[in-house]
């Protein structure tokens, strides 16, 4: 089994916050900011982002997820907009 670089870890870390971010994203909007099952989604993302923080790397916003979360965050303010809110 190959040892797994500080790369590879950075890598790694930074994949799973795109995925906590983007399930954070769809819980928003499936189901409200308010909802219990967009608090555990937040609460995972958070868990994650912190550790990232603590650790000195940053969110690679190239990774597919982040821009499709990215995506999901501009249309849910388009449709609000839409509607005045």
């Amino acid at each position: 089994m190959k040892k797994m670089t500080k790369a590879d870890m950075i890598k790694s870390i930074q994949k799973l916050e795109a995925e906590c971010f983007l399930e954070l994203q769809n819980s928003n909007n499936l189901f409200g900011t308010d909802h219990n099952i967009t608090d555990r989604e937040r609460i995972k993302w958070s868990s994650i982002y912190k550790l990232m923080e603590s650790l000195g790397i940053e969110t690679d916003h190239e990774l597919e997820e982040n821009k499709n979360a990215v995506q999901l965050i501009i249309t849910r303010c388009k449709e609000k907009e839409e509607v005045g809110e």
